[in-house]
């Protein structure tokens, strides 16, 4: 009875301490050191012009010809932040770039974007690692600039790699084309 009253006391002990996590840790010295708090989950700020070149960049219906990047950098002085942006450039409904982003910590994330706008931008859905983010964007303006930063969705991610694709879904009757434009996205804990 003795040992089973002390065996008790000490298992909600070394419970209660793993439950906790650990604090210090020892060194080969016999000293303690201090063990590192995970990584905080923080704010990852994406420019989309720094993760070029595209993991994917796909003209639908047509072939595209070698070497002809459909997803591009394109310089557009201070609209943009960065002075940049990504065009996709198309020809019709499907068209699609993917891009690979890191995550640094795991955690819940709203995913938000800025766009581009213009009278030749289509109608784009975002997808993150193959499943659809939020509803379509149309980016149809009647002049070119950039949409307001807008909600995409909240997600659950890994630490690790990660993609989002935008594909050209359709147009807005008054828009003259399909094109697309990334300014950046944001993952905001």
């Amino acid at each position: 009875m003795q040992l089973k009253s002390r065996i008790l006391p000490l298992a909600a002990v070394v419970a209660a301490a793993v439950a906790a996590g650990p604090v210090l840790a020892g060194d080969w010295d016999g000293g303690q050191v201090d063990v590192p708090p995970p990584e905080a989950v923080q704010t990852v700020y994406l420019e989309a012009e720094d993760l070029l070149p595209a993991l994917e960049s796909y003209q639908a219906p047509g072939v595209r010809q070698p070497g002809v990047a459909i997803a591009s950098r394109q310089n557009v002085g201070g609209t943009f932040s960065g002075n940049a942006g990504v065009l996709l450039a198309n020809g019709d409904d499907g068209t699609r770039m993917t891009l690979r982003f890191t995550v640094p910590a795991s955690g819940a994330y709203n995913v938000i974007a800025r766009m581009g706008v213009g009278p030749d931008h289509g109608i784009v859905q975002p997808s993150l690692d193959g499943r659809p983010l939020g509803g379509p964007f149309d980016g149809y303006a009647p002049a070119a600039g950039r949409s307001e930063e807008r909600v995409m969705g909240r997600v659950e991610l890994a630490a690790g790699d990660h993609t989002i694709t935008f594909t050209v879904v359709g147009k807005n009757e008054t828009a003259t084309g399909r094109n697309a434009r990334v300014d950046y996205f944001e993952l905001d804990p």
